[in-house]
């Protein structure tokens, strides 16, 4: 294998892991949306808007 293809193959390792980490992490923003998404249902169990 050469080195190109070595390091080409170890930096896509390494984007792949920071992708997988960041897009696990649930910032404040969409926490606070999500409740009050979830508290506009329970206040209002007829609505189907979300």
């Amino acid at each position: 294998m050469s080195k190109v293809s070595e390091e080409v193959r170890h930096f896509l390792r390494n984007k792949k892991q920071e992708w997988e980490e960041y897009r696990s992490e649930v910032t404040a923003f969409e926490l606070c949306k999500t409740i009050r998404c979830w508290q506009h249902h329970i206040q209002n169990p007829s609505s189907t808007a979300i």
